[in-house]
């Protein structure tokens, strides 16, 4: 599962919120209902795939874990899209 976070429209704003707030990057329950999430490290991705020259971006995606339904999903910022190589912007 897939949570969406609204408002980042850029990597390089991820990466600094990502830094800075990171526990607004996980959400006060499951989409479940269950129970708050865990922290459950993270991936990285490289979202960063326009060939300018300089490399790639590896983007921190953190994943969750909740203990209700025992799932775990990962928290994208807005400017990524699920499952796709390239940014929105480029697509």
């Amino acid at each position: 599962m897939t949570l969406i976070l609204p408002g980042i429209l850029s990597l390089a704003q991820h990466l600094k919120s990502l830094r800075s707030a990171s526990e607004s990057f996980r959400p006060q329950k499951c989409p479940c209902g269950h129970a708050r999430v865990w922290c459950h490290g993270c991936y990285t991705r490289k979202a960063d795939r326009q060939d300018l020259g300089q490399p790639s971006l590896d983007i921190q995606i953190p994943r969750l874990y909740c203990p209700g339904c025992r799932c775990t999903c990962s928290v994208l910022p807005e400017c990524i899209p699920p499952r796709s190589w390239y940014l929105w912007e480029v697509r």
